[in-house]
């Protein structure tokens, strides 16, 4: 099974929003805050951000803009409430 890395920061739509758009230069543990700490706590739980296979990934990238997909992002996970009006109305 191949390990995809999902950026939903680098692009929202017009609402806002963030939508999923796929990009391996936001892995977890890259530089930022708390880098190596968050690298360290990553192997530690089994999680890596480098991508398996290729292929597999692109097509899941391009599966995904195909078929207009976005995922949530933790914080709308966390609180339901901050999706936007177009995504929830889109869901219904």
């Amino acid at each position: 099974m191949a390990a995809v890395v999902v950026d939903t920061a680098s692009t929202a739509d017009s609402s806002g929003s963030a939508a999923a758009v796929a990009d391996a230069s936001a892995a977890p543990g890259a530089d930022g805050p708390g880098g190596a700490e968050v690298e360290r706590a990553h192997r530690s739980l089994g999680l890596t951000a480098e991508i398996a296979d290729r292929t597999v990934y692109d097509h899941a990238v391009e599966r995904f803009r195909e078929q207009r997909i976005a995922l949530p992002t933790f914080a709308e996970l966390r609180d339901p409430s901050t999706i936007g009006a177009v995504q929830l109305q889109a869901l219904a």
